[in-house]
């Protein structure tokens, strides 16, 4: 009698739920956003980030946005090297990303096939204990659906009309 002997290696995954091991209850998922939700806000906060791999390099960022219908907003970028920048951003950045979500169907999109090959991004809305994320793989010739493109390209120009928020260490010197 012949055996049969199989292996299974898993790398980089895990089996199972995300069930706690000792008591055995999922953990609660925030409630979806929606532009219901997004019209009311007081407050929206947005992380949006990504990484690739080229020349065999690895590089990331991620940008955690805190927008106040106050017109106190602001930004801090991480990178993967661990160094991370603050920046002040133009009062009318909470309306602007308001109007994006309400007009657009972001907030109905769902994470987006692809593959994971050289590159990632995601992007995540939260407000008023409810949110709305999405997982965007590496996707043909940057061909993303047209609302998840118009925050994307929204956010990307914020780099040019935030401040630089000088670190305490900076100032100190």
């Amino acid at each position: 009698m012949k055996k049969l002997t199989v292996f299974v290696l898993v790398a980089g995954c895990s089996l199972g739920s995300k069930r706690d091991p000792i008591s055995h209850e999922q953990p609660k998922e925030p409630e979806r956003l929606t532009p219901e939700h997004v019209r009311s806000a007081s407050r929206i906060v947005v992380d949006y980030g990504g990484g690739s791999c080229g020349g065999g390099r690895w590089s990331c960022s991620s940008d955690h946005y805190v927008l106040s219908a106050t017109g106190k907003c602001s930004c801090e970028r991480s990178n993967c090297d661990g160094s991370k920048k603050s920046y002040e951003l133009p009062p009318e950045t909470f309306d602007e990303v308001q109007k994006i979500l309400v007009e657009s169907k972001y907030l109905s999109l769902q994470d987006l096939p692809g593959f994971d090959f050289e590159s990632s991004s995601w992007l995540s809305v939260e407000s008023g204990g409810r949110k709305h994320s999405l997982v965007v793989h590496a996707y043909p010739l940057g061909d993303y659906p047209p609302d998840f493109q118009r925050m994307r390209d929204f956010l990307g120009s914020l780099e040019n009309r935030r401040k630089e928020i000088p670190s305490s260490s900076e100032s100190e010197k």
